[in-house]
């Protein structure tokens, strides 16, 4: 995602010196919001941009080929009777994922307003704006219209907008960084010149050094995920990994998760998406506002496991599914340290016991079951 966004980006940056535009941007352009979906803004406001540079016709052809997947997609789903975007896109996006207007802009505020207080996406937010302001005083002092030389970053101004308006940042900064690329791309290229003067004396590594040490500067917070990403993956193996080996190895029979990936990875038996990516239904009692939706989404007996994040249900968990125990993972993981292992039925309780008893002893070196002491 982030080399087709930084493809992106040269090509507006070519197109902007007046230099020949690769044919690998017209390639990433097409492909991006294929890829992942926040990449058509990304797609959009470059075709748009080189299309205002003289490229007006290919630009078109390019954002018909860019759509024309995603529309398809859409009625391929729309014909299996599920929406029309992806679950894991309702799940994730406030206004698409519910039918109450005041429920959806309520929650579409309160992620703009913490997408507005996150220092790394409004750093760039910034240097983006000073660099529009720095460029068009510039083309003014000369006497000369502002217009074309604004353009990279006009371009860099419209994706963090989008970005900081309806999608999300965090999670191991993975939402933003694609945005992020993209803009200090743009805002660092269009005023190469001046960086290379100024920095003259570092020679070829002057363009190396100014992108590495900007993006310390205005994106410090993606340095934790940076530096711990080989902890994060030890993380992943030690419980997701381990959830799927109990489900597929130990239980032989369906599951109910929150966190899909790994535990359906060639996965033979059905898993139950409680979080809503993967199951339609699901998705739909979570957002019913129903006090009894886990329970309907999961019929006694249907699921040999229900293993969750119990922190991200409080209050919702049904009363009579027994807590059996816990993978406990110590170090950096994902959604705290404990994935809660329920049965569905007292009566399902004692073979879910011996399951995980057996499955105990192959568990990896940093995490642990308990049957005690899970809350």
């Amino acid at each position: 995602q982030v080399l087709l966004t930084l493809l992106c980006a040269q090509g507006i940056l070519q197109a902007w010196r007046g230099e020949p535009i690769t044919r690998w941007f017209w390639v990433a352009a097409v492909l991006g919001p294929s890829i992942r979906y926040e990449n058509l803004a990304v797609t959009l406001v470059a075709l748009v941009a080189v299309g205002a540079m003289g490229h007006a016709r290919r630009s078109a052809a390019a954002a018909a080929a860019a759509l024309a997947p995603i529309i398809g997609f859409s009625i391929f789903l729309h014909a299996l009777g599920l929406p029309w975007l992806p679950d894991s896109v309702i799940a994730k996006r406030p206004l698409a994922s519910t039918h109450s207007i005041s429920v959806a802009m309520s929650t579409a505020g309160t992620r703009l307003a913490n997408n507005l207080v996150n220092g790394t996406t409004v750093g760039v937010l910034m240097l983006a704006l000073l660099a529009f302001v720095i460029m068009a005083v510039r083309r003014v002092a000369k006497g000369q219209a502002p217009t074309r030389s604004l353009i990279p970053v006009v371009g860099a101004l419209a994706v963090l907008a989008a970005h900081i308006g309806f999608a999300a940042n965090g999670w191991f900064g993975r939402y933003e960084i694609y945005t992020l690329s993209f803009a200090l791309f743009l805002v660092l290229g269009s005023e190469h010149e001046c960086i290379q003067r100024a920095t003259a004396w570092l020679g070829a590594w002057s363009a190396p050094a100014t992108f590495l040490t900007t993006s310390l500067l205005v994106t410090p917070t993606l340095l934790f995920p940076t530096v711990t990403t080989p902890e994060a993956a030890l993380g992943i193996y030690s419980k997701q990994v381990q959830l799927h080996r109990l489900a597929v190895d130990f239980l032989h029979g369906p599951v109910a998760v929150n966190n899909l990936g790994a535990v359906s990875y060639q996965n033979p038996y059905r898993v139950i998406d409680l979080w809503g990516l993967g199951s339609n239904r699901a998705l739909k009692l979570r957002h019913s506002g129903r006090q009894d939706w886990m329970a309907t989404a999961v019929p006694v007996g249907s699921v040999k496991a229900v293993m969750i994040y119990p922190s991200w249900f409080t209050g919702q968990i049904p009363a009579n599914w027994p807590l059996v125990g816990c993978l406990r993972h110590d170090m950096l993981s994902s959604a705290g340290p404990n994935v809660a292992i329920y049965a569905t039925a007292p009566k399902d309780a004692e073979s879910l016991h011996r399951a995980m008893a057996a499955w105990a002893p192959s568990i990896p070196s940093g995490a642990h079951v308990l049957f005690t002491g899970c809350s």
